[in-house]
């Protein structure tokens, strides 16, 4: 099974860009970081960087897997 391609809305190009993140790592971080379920389709994936933590929420569909919005910081837990 391949995976699901990872599609960033408008918002998050401008958010790791205004954070000085690759677009990489974003990736990473949703297929290997520490995830968390907000709702339905809603996730949270978080993971640990020599920048400090980054959280990228997202929302997963059959065919692929939209990227909503990057932050940095929040708990690890």
């Amino acid at each position: 099974m391949s995976e699901k391609p990872i599609l960033l809305t408008k918002h998050a190009t401008r958010r790791y860009v205004s954070l000085d993140i690759i677009p990489d790592s974003i990736i990473e971080i949703v297929r290997h970081g520490k995830r968390t379920r907000l709702g339905k389709m809603k996730w949270s994936a978080s993971k640990r960087t020599k920048r400090g933590t980054v959280v990228v929420i997202f929302a997963e569909y059959s065919e692929f897997i939209k990227v909503i919005t990057i932050t940095k910081g929040g708990n690890i837990r």
